[in-house]
């Protein structure tokens, strides 16, 4: 955790009067300081209540899938700041082809649209897999759905 990160979290804690509350993780929405920056934005405003990853790399990587509900994580924008203290309130696993139009809107992005969500996402996890020296094939990918909310989001003191 960076000191800005212990501070929000302390910080949080403190605000909320929640002294045992767990911390999960601290990370940033998407791939680059500007998609990170625009995804907190959207996140901020409530516009943004949801995001997706790739199942198959969870298992790759030998790490489990968000729970909903286990602690809070910190939302860094683009410059690693803290921005929020989010919760993960639902979690569902999906096969890419059957993420629908409300997982679509909830998280957001462009029009809000499935198709527009379809054509920013096939990239993003194309782009994961390669990182991951795998090839993606959409018809086998499977999605890990969650559903976020905002818990905090005072700026850091």
């Amino acid at each position: 955790m960076t000191d800005n990160v212990t501070k929000y979290w302390e910080q949080f804690k403190t605000d909320m009067n929640e002294p045992t509350a767990v911390f999960g993780s601290a990370w940033a929405f998407g791939k680059g300081s500007q998609q990170a920056d625009d995804l907190a934005r959207l996140t901020l405003a409530g516009i943004k209540t949801a995001t997706a990853s790739a199942y198959e790399l969870y298992q790759l990587e030998n790490e489990p899938i968000p729970v909903a509900k286990q602690g809070y994580d910190v939302l860094l924008n683009g410059a690693a700041e803290p921005v929020a203290i989010i919760c993960t309130t639902n979690v569902e696993v999906r096969k890419y082809a059957d993420v629908d139009e409300r997982h679509a809107y909830a998280e957001g992005e462009g029009d809000r649209s499935l198709a527009y969500w379809r054509q920013v996402h096939e990239p993003f996890f194309r782009a994961e897999f390669a990182e991951a020296g795998e090839l993606l094939d959409l018809t086998r990918l499977h999605v890990v759905l969650e559903e976020l909310t905002v818990i905090y989001s005072e700026p850091l003191r």
